[in-house]
């Protein structure tokens, strides 16, 4: 069971660029596979590099806080990368950080820009957020390595609760 389930996480993340929605790992299964995916599974992917089980541990959570109270209805997979869409208000950085969004943002209708299929947007007040795996945190040793991984485009730690 858990090999099956590991397996459909990270071929979700090998979809092509814009599958059908019936070929999108769910939220909820997405979340079990954070849950229950081990050490040992996590470092037979090639490009896994996490340093140990606390490590791994430090991601899990970071994963399972981020995702913590957001309600996905609707998920899409777009060049490769899959999107959950969130209602505005559920955004992890405003929701850990007690913050509050005034209204969702109007929808982008500057001339030139692109706009993704039907099945690849959200309804009115939900915004796209690009899923954030396991095996994307374990292309590093540590959760701190992940936040560092460009000086350019450094990301700040999440705050400490």
């Amino acid at each position: 069971m858990r090999s099956v389930l590991l397996q459909a996480v990270f071929s979700a993340v090998v979809a092509s660029a814009q599958t059908p929605l019936e070929s999108v790992l769910p939220f909820g299964k997405f979340l079990q596979g954070v849950r229950q995916v081990s050490l040992r599974e996590l470092r037979a992917l090639p490009a896994a590099k996490v340093k140990d089980a606390a490590s791994l541990e430090e991601m899990r959570q970071h994963i399972l806080t981020m995702y913590s109270g957001i309600e996905v209805k609707h998920s899409y997979v777009l060049d490769r990368q899959t999107f959950d869409c969130i209602p505005v208000e559920q955004q992890p950085s405003l929701r850990v950080r007690g913050l509050k969004i005034a209204s969702p943002p109007p929808p982008t209708m500057a001339p030139g820009v692109i706009h993704a299929p039907e099945e690849a947007a959200c309804e009115k007040g939900k915004i796209p957020m690009r899923r954030i795996t396991l095996e994307e945190l374990c292309r590093f040793p540590t959760l701190h390595d992940y936040f560092r991984k460009s000086e350019i485009f450094a990301l700040p730690p999440p705050p400490n609760k």
